[in-house]
């Protein structure tokens, strides 16, 4: 079995071994599909952060709101529109 982490260092190594055993698989693939990985778990990390930052921005304005502060309809309207990006994130990750 092949280190994934050794075939992201090291993969013209990796192969010219592979093809000295005869297995004369190509490791293109694997190299690329590791990459993808590695780019959608960073999305994914990042659209997490920004909804819980969301999720942080709703939940201090509606404690501001029940704390006497009356909620205008403007930041209603601003809390429906957070919730729904918080939404279609968490649809994003799902995917």
């Amino acid at each position: 079995m092949l280190d994934i982490r050794l075939i992201r260092s090291q993969p013209e190594q990796v192969q010219a071994h592979l093809n000295l055993r005869g297995g004369g698989q190509d490791i293109g693939k694997i190299v690329e599909v590791d990459r993808e990985i590695r780019l959608l778990e960073t999305k994914r990390s990042h659209l997490q952060v920004e909804s819980n930052a969301i999720c942080k921005q709703v939940g201090q304005m509606r404690r501001n709101a029940s704390l006497g502060e009356s909620a205008s309809s403007g930041q209603e309207q601003e809390i429906q529109t957070l919730k729904e990006r918080a939404n279609q994130i968490e649809q994003e990750i799902a995917v």
